[in-house]
């Protein structure tokens, strides 16, 4: 039996040489189907597998989802830990995995086209698209880096923003892939291009920098032990607000130096 990675490694190999994916249909004997899709900005997207034909068939795992690629990346955005144990899905009877559009480090992924595998014995892997389709009001945009290696898979942390930033709802900022265990703050500015008259960005020691003004900081959760730490907050529902952008930046403390977050410029619509 082949390994977790090994399989992964596999998946993408035939992922580059094979014709262009599905947005919904058929693998082996199974109808695939993804709903919604296209997909909003951060809502959940559910892979089911019905098995309407009358005959046998099984998943290759204990998983719906075997992997999922952005259209140009080579390595996986999401790959869920599976059994590699054959799935029996009956006649007549269907599964169902559900994406909430989060990476394997934690972070929410950016609007675009993605391909979704399932694996079924028969049919083999089967590649179907799925499109996330952007805020249709407001923006979001990422400039700069983080520092540091975080829990979850290494690298620097990320801060990205789950919801659409619309008046008169509630969203959540999520730094990602930070230190585990550690004292959260977010930081929320009018520019990033100076602070108190000294240009930005602001080296602050070992690869980290203040790459926003900190206007307003908010003291935030201890991050979880894969690093993850959430900012919920609400937009209020203020016509004049349509169109103003702010600036974001996270961190967290971790033996005595904060890691920080990439900055996020958030255009409210």
């Amino acid at each position: 039996m082949r390994t977790h990675a090994a399989h992964l490694a596999a998946t993408a190999l035939g992922l580059l040489l094979a014709p262009a994916a599905n947005a919904q249909g058929t693998c082996g004997n199974l109808t695939v189907t993804l709903s919604p899709n296209p997909a909003p900005y951060g809502a959940p997207v559910t892979v089911t597998v019905a098995n309407n034909s009358g005959n046998a068939a099984s998943l290759s795992s204990s998983c719906v989802i075997t992997a999922i690629f952005s259209a140009l990346g080579a390595s996986p955005v999401f790959a869920p830990f599976c059994l590699t144990v054959l799935t029996p899905v009956p006649p007549g009877t269907q599964l169902s995995q559900t994406w909430d559009q989060k990476g394997n480090c934690d972070q929410q992924v950016t609007p675009g086209l993605y391909t979704v595998v399932v694996n079924a014995v028969p049919g083999g892997s089967c590649n179907f698209s799925l499109t996330i389709d952007p805020c249709t009001a407001g923006s979001i945009s990422s400039f700069g880096a983080g520092c540091g290696n975080g829990a979850a898979c290494g690298g620097p942390a990320t801060l990205t923003l789950e919801d659409c930033p619309v008046i008169g709802t509630t969203v959540t900022f999520r730094l990602a892939n930070g230190p585990a265990n550690a004292p959260s703050a977010l930081a929320l500015g009018a520019s990033n291009t100076s602070w108190m008259g000294v240009p930005l960005p602001i080296p602050i020691g070992l690869g980290c920098s203040i790459l926003v003004s900190l206007d307003v900081i908010l003291p935030g959760p201890m991050t979880g032990p894969e690093g993850l730490a959430l900012f919920p907050g609400s937009i209020p529902a203020d016509p004049a607000l349509v169109g103003q952008t702010i600036y974001a930046e996270g961190g967290a403390l971790s033996a005595g130096t904060f890691r920080t977050t990439n900055g996020l410029a958030v255009t409210i619509g």
